[in-house]
């Protein structure tokens, strides 16, 4: 887990130099296109390596445990995937709001030009911010497969969507309003289905 986490983080670091640095100072939807494009890319070129037929995951004896509360039966990684969440999050929110990168993470979400003028390396913390989006994606990925264990190459297209949509409905760059979001999303979805079973399709 540890490797695959550091190898995302870098991996994310790449993509920005050969995806994103070059579009810096274009319009935004060039660097949307340039998003849409790599994500392609990423998904075809894992079926090509790997193939698209799903592999089993294992997943670890402490995760799979059954813990029953007299009714309820629950594995323990339902219980362990939202502490995790909560132990990531915490240190994001630390990070972004109590250190000095997070500092210059912020102003640099406001503009560019005056955070150059303020002595701040632009190329290294939008760098950094890549890496430490893409080790946080790591771990949701992780978590996913550990929920429902089959890889394949396109499994993180529809958690990819929701996240978006979770982005949009707690604002997009407010980081609690995006987990908010997430949880409310979740939440109308098995609410949904468990009270409408008849929507069960959508």
């Amino acid at each position: 887990f540890i490797v695959a986490i550091a190898f995302t983080a870098l991996f994310g670091m790449m993509i920005e130099k050969a995806a994103y640095r070059p579009l810096r100072d274009s319009p935004r939807v060039s660097v949307l296109i340039s998003a849409i494009g790599v994500s392609f890319f990423l998904q075809s070129l894992g079926v090509v390596i790997f193939g698209g037929i799903q592999k089993a995951f294992p997943i670890p004896d402490l995760f799979g445990i059954r813990i029953v509360f007299g009714n309820l039966s629950i594995i323990s990684v339902n219980l362990f995937i939202p502490v995790i969440a909560g132990i990531f999050l915490a240190g994001l929110m630390y990070l972004v709001n109590y250190t000095k990168t997070g500092m210059a993470m912020r102003a640099l979400s406001k503009d560019h030009e005056t955070a150059r003028l303020m002595s701040i390396d632009v190329d290294k913390i939008i760098s950094y911010t890549f890496g430490l989006g893409s080790l946080l994606a790591a771990v949701g990925g992780i978590m996913w497969a550990m929920k429902y264990p089959q890889l394949f190459p396109l499994m993180g297209l529809m958690p990819g969507l929701k996240c978006f949509i979770a982005a949009v409905v707690g604002g997009i760059g407010n980081i609690t309003g995006a987990v908010i979001g997430g949880l409310l999303i979740g939440i109308i979805e098995i609410m949904a289905v468990a009270f409408m079973p008849e929507l069960s399709g959508y």
